[in-house]
């Protein structure tokens, strides 16, 4: 499996049984594609957080 700068396994694609899967953040109509696991939840918070409370996120069009 080819490795990126930064030394982690580069995902071929999202949603095929690998470890990088779109999620949706709660209370917008936004999903992004994130490795699963522990910082994949902070950043999924944080996103939610800006959110609600700094500017409401949209998809782009």
């Amino acid at each position: 499996m080819a490795v990126g700068p930064n030394g982690w396994p580069l995902e071929s694609a999202t949603d095929a049984s690998g470890t990088v899967w779109t999620r949706q953040v709660p209370g917008s109509s936004v999903a992004v594609a994130l490795r699963l696991g522990e910082p994949a939840v902070v950043l999924v918070h944080v996103i939610r957080r800006y959110h609600y409370e700094i500017d409401t996120l949209t998809t782009a069009k």
